[in-house]
C-alpha cells in the first residue's frame, strides 16, 4: 500500500499494516549480513536499477537501499 509520504506492507496474516522504516544507508557488507541474518535473497545495483537489498521469499523482511533522489540514496527502507 503506498499514501503520499507512507510506505506500508502487508505482513501474511494480512491482517496487521507494518509500516517500513526509513534508516541511514547501509553499505553493501551490512545489507547483505542483514539479509542473511533473516534468510533473504540479496540483489545488487544493475545496469538499469538503483537499488539494493534483499526480500525473505515469504515478503514480511527486507531491506532497499539507494534509489534516483538524493534522500533514497542516503536511505534504505527497512521492514
Amino acid at each position: 500500500m503506498s499514501l503520499p509520504g507512507f510506505t506500508a506492507d502487508v505482513v501474511a496474516s494480512r491482517s496487521v499494516i507494518v509500516p517500513a522504516r526509513s534508516i541511514p544507508i547501509t553499505r553493501h557488507g551490512k545489507a547483505r549480513a542483514y539479509c542473511d541474518q533473516i534468510g533473504g535473497t540479496y540483489w545488487s545495483e544493475g545496469p538499469k536499477t538503483a537499488t539494493y537489498g534483499c526480500v525473505t521469499d515469504e515478503g514480511d523482511h527486507g531491506i532497499v537501499c539507494g534509489g534516483v533522489t538524493a534522500h533514497d540514496q542516503a536511505t534504505c527502507d527497512i521492514w
